[in-house]
């Protein structure tokens, strides 16, 4: 239960911009938005700092990128 209360209290703040991505050779409109933690309070390890990539044409999220304990980076290869 505290957990869900400490989700419920983290405010955040969302950034977007278009782009293009490359990803495997194929090129995409997309747009990239920055999911960040607004409390500066809140402990640096337990901050949100994502960055998506999202495919509107599609509604598809294309690539999503983080770092907590590790950088971490995924990809879609493939879609139908």
């Amino acid at each position: 239960m505290d957990q869900e209360k400490k989700l419920l209290e983290i405010e955040n703040k969302i950034v977007s911009n278009k782009e293009k991505l490359d990803l495997y050779g194929k090129s995409y409109d997309v747009e990239h938005f920055k999911l960040t933690s607004k409390d500066m309070s809140i402990p640096e390890d337990k901050r949100l700092n994502f960055d998506i990539w999202f495919n509107k044409k599609n509604a598809l999220i294309l690539k999503v990128t983080y770092s907590r304990m590790g950088n971490w980076e995924y990809r879609v290869k493939k879609f139908e």
